[in-house]
């Protein structure tokens, strides 16, 4: 039977297609519609999360990012405080928080830092998801528990 007469006759028997079957990957594809509708001016307007005094924090981490091309770690931070360690410093941890060392080679492949940021959201709405479906929650409420902690803004 061919699949355009087998998807009708799923139809009218009352099933749902298989997306809609696997409360897993209907739920996992609408949270990821719901961030791309929240998101979309980030997305596709070129906006940014970020605020002027998380600017002035990141400035420093490119002239220290360009010791290290050099081969040289840089132990001491003067663009901070009057001189600061830069172990110490939150402002450049590129070899001590581990969730850097997992997005900087995506980085060097061009895909840019602001994916990560979104994609918390989306583990986060998932994640509760899941938790409430462990609970015996039904997949209905379960979703809608999942899309309130995803768009909570605090």
């Amino acid at each position: 039977m061919p699949k355009k007469k087998q998807r009708k006759e799923e139809i009218r028997k009352g099933k749902p297609l298989m997306f809609l079957r696997n409360e897993y990957v209907f739920s996992l594809v609408a949270y990821f519609v719901t961030i791309t509708v929240l998101f979309s001016p980030v997305f596709f307007c070129n906006k940014s999360f970020t605020s002027p005094d998380q600017l002035s924090s990141t400035y420093t981490f490119f002239s220290l990012k360009k010791h290290l091309n050099e081969g040289i770690y840089p132990l001491w931070n003067p663009y901070i405080f009057s001189g600061m360690p830069a172990f110490s410093a939150l402002s450049f941890n590129l070899f001590v928080y581990l969730p850097m060392l997992l997005y900087y080679p995506f980085t060097l492949i061009g895909i840019p830092g602001l994916i990560f940021t979104v994609l918390h959201y989306l583990i986060a709405g998932f994640g509760t998801f899941l938790l409430l479906r462990r609970w015996k929650l039904k997949p209905i409420p379960a979703f809608f528990g999942g899309l309130a902690y995803m768009i909570m803004p605090y």
